[in-house]
């Protein structure tokens, strides 16, 4: 058999999908690094569980919060429900002490309710001496994202802010005392509770636009490297599998219209290569495959089995349409044949539309259309030319 093969564009191919493969990883891997720093804004965290405020800062060396300060009192004699211990921050270099409060010294009480703020130990960036009332509204502005926002000193970390339910005295001691005096009665409460990232919206989407567009595009860059980059290809086994032919036939791979196309004395023939393994069935121009239990894990990465009477019936028409302007005067009858080479795969077929056939079943059923289809050498040897470009 004689196997005439497009080397050149099985490597432009091969390249191409080697380039989108690689592109669509570039993508995938920035549309998760927007997924990872896409974020709707900043937040304070409301939590209802005076316990799991003062928990939640003992954890967390960027972590600060507010709580009641009788509450805090009452969970510092137990630290078996704190979970760790946490600094308590002097405001404008006053401590909150009963001595302090009775006084009025300390700048967080406000009647009968006083708010503690709290800071986790390690969190060293901010001095024995506590932070002044303004700038314990910026810390809590959800305005801004990084301690460093605050002052250029300290970490360039995200701050980690935690509060008490809206409806308790301490909430509204806090707001009252530090956030009002900052930012106004309307917007303190606002910028406590949370700021909106504006271009949230616009990340998600980006994000998701790369991350469909990446995996499309190394998909089809990783499927065209297995078809025309990796030894054997699909054509270099179908030539295998047919090698028992003699030299009257040809088996053409990229080379016409049709990807592969096989010529004989029996006649001209489009094959839609699949190789799948497992169940294939076939009713009509219908087709279903069913492969292993674990054929799932490989579904994104290999070609599903489409309708091979369609893609060689569609190669047919072609390569008829290319004899016809090529060689108008040869009446042949291009025939599509669909061929599997997977020697796993098991065929059930009912009433095909056309020929399915293993390659061990090529040789019968060209010896049946033999009898029908019959080209003569001086035929044969035409089409070689033309199919090849040589003179004739």
């Amino acid at each position: 058999m004689r196997v005439y093969t497009n080397e050149p564009f099985i490597k432009r191919r091969a390249k191409l999908g080697q380039y989108v493969s690689w592109g669509g990883l570039a993508i995938l891997a920035i549309g998760m690094v927007i997924s990872f720093r896409a974020s709707p804004g900043n937040t304070t965290r409301i939590v209802s569980n005076d316990s799991s405020i003062v928990r939640s800062v003992a954890r967390d060396s960027t972590a600060i919060a507010f709580l009641d300060y009788l509450a805090y009192q009452q969970l510092a004699s137990q630290p078996q429900e704190t979970g760790g211990a946490v600094r308590v921050l002097p405001i404008d270099g006053v401590s909150p002490s009963d001595e302090t409060l009775s006084a009025g010294a300390y700048p967080l009480a406000d009647g009968a309710s006083a708010v503690v703020v709290i800071a986790n130990p390690q969190s060293g960036w901010i001095g024995q001496e506590g932070v002044p009332l303004a700038q314990l509204a910026q810390i809590f502005s959800t305005e801004i994202a990084n301690w460093a926002g605050i002052d250029a000193t300290w970490p360039a970390r995200p701050i980690k802010r935690f509060g008490p339910s809206m409806d308790s005295a301490a909430f509204d001691t806090f707001v009252a005392k530090v956030m009002a005096p900052a930012y106004g009665e309307q917007k303190g409460p606002q910028v406590l509770l949370n700021t909106p990232n504006p271009n949230y919206r616009w990340m998600i989407v980006a994000s998701f636009g790369c991350l469909i567009l990446g995996f499309i595009a190394a998909n089809v860059g990783s499927y065209n490297t297995r078809r025309f980059g990796r030894s054997p290809r699909p054509d270099e086994r179908l030539a295998k599998e047919l090698k028992g032919f003699d030299d009257r036939y040809s088996l053409y791979s990229w080379v016409l219209p049709a990807p592969y196309v096989f010529v004989g004395p029996s006649g001209v023939y489009t094959f839609a290569v699949r190789e799948h393994g497992g169940m294939v069935t076939n009713v009509g121009n219908r087709w279903k495959h069913k492969g292993s239990r674990l054929s799932f894990l490989l579904a994104f990465s290999n070609e599903g089995i489409g309708n091979p009477t369609q893609d060689a019936q569609q190669d047919a028409q072609k390569m008829q349409a290319y004899l016809a302007e090529h060689a108008p005067d040869m009446k042949i009858e291009v025939q599509p044949v669909a061929l599997f080479t997977n020697p796993n795969v098991q065929l059930d077929l009912k009433s095909p539309a056309i020929p399915v056939v293993k390659p061990d079943g090529l040789k019968a059923l060209l010896r049946q259309r033999t009898k029908d289809n019959r080209l003569d050498n001086p035929t044969l040897q035409r089409l070689e030319a033309q199919f090849t470009g040589q003179p004739q």
